[in-house]
């Protein structure tokens, strides 16, 4: 089979056979696993015990086999590369204080084409991603054992390029705390106040979003604003989590949320057609599609495959893809959603080729 032949639906290649002149906006990275995803229980190992599947995946559920890792399944899809041909993985080291090995991996075939063990005290206190456009260095969120967080610019073998003065000990998690401009030349960190701008250099440009709330940068919503998840600085606050959108330039900050139970905040959110869709909290952990409503509020959107607990993957054409999940084990399934008629087209996992879909991340860039 020769590169440039796209497969049918449900049918698996080999790497060498990925048709890069179409890889773009549709495509997804994902890891995957020969064992359905459980609820907490007795079998909980099965899906540890799995070896794990990185796949490329087309639009129209084609799958590209890059690469088997070997058991245990505990392996973090950190980012796929601006220019799409490299992923970024971090593997659990083994030993009485685990780290995390994070290793560059070429698509084409699956090759570690750099690699380095983490810095910090255990494989989960920092997360990795790609500078953009290309990808010719790294960006690393950690957290310290005081929950303070810090940003710096690493190359592709780990060592310190750039530090970012900004910190913020109240951001509870480490994946969602800065985001890059499209063409790499700022970045955007959780502050003490609101979000703040930075030049690739480490200088400081200025702050942007709510100044009263506590932000974490979620994705660009265009080319000149991004969406943020923001919660008050308020003793007395609940912590409910809304979405704002943040020009990066002249005009002020607007709340798009006023989110209430039972959706118990929102930490991302797509433009689909005329609509705006949310990534929303809900209880015991789990999160659903949301749509908002014209005053802001939120109203849960049914997705039948996926029994209330979802995460959003990415968009395009007029479609979410979501990925299904279970209590433990990662997700049931990677699948579109049209949110006007409700239907579902699979692309990974269940019915096409069973197992489950651990984690999954769309095409890098600007998504609609």
């Amino acid at each position: 089979m020769s590169a440039g032949a796209p497969v049918d639906s449900g049918v698996e290649a080999p790497s060498s056979a990925i048709p890069w002149a179409s890889v773009g906006p549709g495509w997804f990275l994902a890891m995957w696993g020969p064992h359905a995803a459980v609820y907490p229980g007795p079998e909980l190992t099965k899906w540890e015990q799995q070896k794990t599947t990185l796949f490329l995946v087309d639009p129209h559920g084609g799958r590209y086999l890059i690469d088997t890792l070997a058991a245990p399944s505990l392996y973090q899809l950190y980012d796929w590369s601006g220019d799409g041909r490299r992923a970024l993985i971090g593997t659990p080291t083994t030993g009485a204080q685990s780290k995390s090995r994070v290793e560059e991996i070429d698509l084409a075939n699956g090759k570690v084409l750099s690699q380095f063990t983490s810095s910090g005290s255990n494989a989960y206190d920092a997360w990795y991603q790609f500078t953009r456009p290309a990808g010719l260095a790294l960006l690393r969120a950690s957290q310290n054992s005081n929950g303070v967080i810090s940003v710096a610019r690493l190359s592709l073998l780990g060592k310190t390029q750039q530090t970012y003065p900004a910190a913020s000990p109240l951001i509870a998690s480490v994946n969602s705390t800065l985001l890059p401009s499209l063409d790499g030349t700022e970045l955007v960190v959780a502050a003490d106040h609101g979000l703040a701008m930075f030049a690739n250099a480490g200088t400081f440009l200025r702050d942007i979003g709510p100044s009263a709330k506590a932000c974490s940068p979620d994705r660009w919503w265009d080319a000149t604003d991004l969406v943020a998840s923001c919660q008050s600085l308020s003793p007395n606050s609940n912590a409910v989590a809304e979405l704002w959108l943040v020009p990066i330039n002249g005009p002020a900050p607007t709340q798009l949320t006023f989110p209430k139970a039972p959706d118990y905040g929102d930490v991302n959110g797509w433009k689909v057609g005329n609509a705006i869709y949310l990534q929303a909290l809900g209880p015991c952990g789990t999160q659903f599609l949301a749509r908002r409503l014209s005053n802001g509020t939120t109203k849960q959107v049914t997705v039948p495959k996926a029994a209330n607990d979802e995460r959003v993957i990415g968009a395009a054409s007029g479609r979410l893809a979501l990925q299904a999940v279970v209590g433990c084990g990662g997700g049931q399934s990677l699948f579109w959603f049209d949110p006007t008629t409700a239907k579902e087209t699979p692309l990974l996992g269940p019915p096409l080729n069973g197992g489950g879909v651990l984690t999954a991340l769309a095409y890098p860039g600007l998504q609609p």
